[in-house]
C-alpha cells in the first residue's frame, strides 16, 4: 500500500498590477482600496475573476495600459498597486 499523497497544484502567490511586466497574463483576485478609487476602478471593470494583462507602460512608467478582459483602460502606477492579480505564470518561468 503507497500512503503519498495527491498531488496539490500551487497557485502563484497573489502580487500588485504595478508589478506586472508587460504580456504577462493575469487573473484579478480583487481590490486593496475601497473609497472613492475602489468604486471608480469598480466601475471602470475591475472585478475578481476577470482575466487581464499590462499591455504597454507610458516612457516614463506612469500611466500604464492594461487589457481587461478585452477592453484597454489606462490606470496610474499608483491605482494599479492597489489591484491586486495572479500570474498565470508562475515566477521563473518565461513570461513572454
Amino acid at each position: 500500500m503507497s500512503s503519498a499523497q495527491p498531488h496539490k497544484a500551487t497557485l502563484p502567490p497573489v502580487e500588485l498590477l504595478a508589478a506586472q511586466a508587460p504580456g504577462c497574463p493575469c487573473v484579478l483576485v480583487g481590490l486593496n482600496t475601497g473609497g472613492r478609487l475602489g468604486q471608480r476602478l469598480a466601475d471602470m471593470g475591475f472585478a475578481p475573476g476577470l482575466p487581464l494583462s499590462v499591455v504597454r507602460r507610458a516612457p516614463l512608467g506612469d500611466p500604464m495600459e492594461v487589457d481587461l478582459a478585452g477592453a484597454r483602460v489606462c490606470i496610474r502606477t499608483s491605482e494599479a498597486a492597489v489591484v491586486l492579480v495572479r500570474p498565470l505564470i508562475l515566477p521563473g518561468k518565461d513570461r513572454a
